[in-house]
């Protein structure tokens, strides 16, 4: 068995002819990802002898099961979340229940949903050093007490890592852009006016360099300037004053059919750090990452290419 318990119970597997094995059961009422990390570290430190672990808990979100099973630790969860691999006797059973919490219970936080959570995701990720927690607030502009228990949230998630004192050691902002999209769907943060361009996206394009109004074009349009992907289908502009761009772009309202999609924000943090090429301005390409990974069609493809562009760019990118 494993040491450096006390481990909650133990299991025995036992195949039918007779073979069996022990397994170290950890029980939990509530399992982050960070405390997913530590069990794995506590389970590689004591298993000298090649025993298993298995985890139960209520719910095991994705990314603490993505922790478990690349450290090859069962898991089990009351929404039908199982994984338990054993190589001696040989047993395999997944099963994929909930990705989401039925009973969040009353925390505080636990969404990256919000006007002020953008602020602080796109703060944290765009900026190399964000600083104290009042330099963040005063970047992301809003309250430094919010910004303190947002960076609570996102420790217990695994996304950032603090030390003891509290300070920013690092930000895993890959996990973290996801986690946002995740959290704040394309959806969430706009609403979407469809639209029909007659002659095309190219004419779009060509046109918005007359247009007056603050916009700023997201999705494949603006991903295509970083990645060679296929043609863009759709168009996705953020804007302020729908009815006046779609006159200057010359669209027509459209249920079907509709090649460009107008995206009214609830936020203005979509227009910042615009990028300006020939005459055109864009999202930030973090901003444009975000929105590509819950957007229609093959957009989530592309949101997780234009991410691999960020992680071999950052110097680039990044402030």
């Amino acid at each position: 068995m494993l040491e450096g318990g006390p481990w909650d119970a133990r299991a025995t597997v036992t195949s039918p002819e007779g073979r069996s094995v022990d397994l170290a059961v950890e029980a939990k009422k509530n399992l982050t990802p960070l405390a997913a990390r530590e069990l794995v570290r506590r389970y590689q430190t004591s298993n000298q002898s090649g025993a298993g672990l298995l985890v139960t808990a209520p719910f095991i979100g994705p990314v603490a099961r993505e922790i478990l099973v690349d450290a090859r630790v069962g898991l089990v969860d009351v929404t039908g979340n199982i994984r338990v691999e054993i190589s001696s006797p040989g047993l395999f059973i997944e099963c994929h229940g909930a990705d989401r919490d039925p009973k969040p219970g009353e925390i505080s936080l636990r969404t990256l949903r919000g006007e002020s959570a953008s602020r602080v995701v796109r703060t944290l990720i765009e900026c190399s050093d964000p600083g104290t927690v009042r330099d963040i607030a005063r970047r992301a502009r809003t309250d430094p007490g919010h910004v303190s228990r947002i960076l609570q949230f996102m420790a217990e998630q695994d996304l950032i890592r603090r030390s003891k004192r509290g300070s920013l050691l690092d930000v895993r902002w890959p996990s973290l852009l996801r986690r946002w999209a995740t959290d704040a769907p394309l959806e969430a943060r706009a609403e979407a006016r469809p639209y029909l361009a007659p002659r095309g996206l190219t004419v779009v394009q060509r046109k918005l360099v007359d247009v007056r109004l603050r916009y700023a074009v997201t999705g494949s349009l603006a991903a295509s300037r970083k990645l060679a992907i296929a043609p863009a289908r759709l168009a996705m502009i953020y804007v302020e004053a729908p009815a006046d761009v779609s006159k200057a772009l010359d669209l027509r309202e459209a249920e079907t059919g509709a090649n460009v999609l107008l995206l009214v924000p609830k936020d203005e943090l979509v227009f910042e750090r615009r990028e300006e090429d020939d005459g055109v301005y864009y999202a930030h390409v973090v901003q444009v990452a975000a929105d590509l990974l819950t957007g229609p069609g093959r957009s989530p493809s592309e949101g997780e290419e234009l991410i691999s562009w960020l992680q071999d760019h950052e110097g680039v990118w990044r402030e």
